[in-house]
């Protein structure tokens, strides 16, 4: 846990909540996509282990992860406003 505050200091002032603990079996952009079954990354297609969705470009750029959450059906969004219901 200290080892996260002192990565993300302004968790403390955000009311932050751990909710599950470390893994090795998915990191954030699995778990964001919804897959807490495999570690998201767009490495090499020879890589053993990261999974990217097909069709995606596997490079490290924003441009690539807007294109992998396009690929699950997200959009961008024209604000910053919540939409209607959420």
């Amino acid at each position: 846990m200290s080892e996260l505050l002192d990565l993300f200091p302004g968790l403390t002032r955000g009311g932050h909540a751990i909710t599950s603990a470390r893994s090795q079996n998915y990191n954030c952009i699995a778990w964001a996509a919804g897959d807490s079954q495999r570690w998201w990354w767009p490495g090499p297609p020879e890589a053993p282990e990261p999974y990217w969705p097909t069709g995606v470009a596997r490079d490290e750029t924003l441009a690539a992860f807007r294109a992998a959450f396009a690929s699950l059906g997200y959009a961008e969004c024209d604000s910053s406003e919540p939409e209607n219901g959420f």
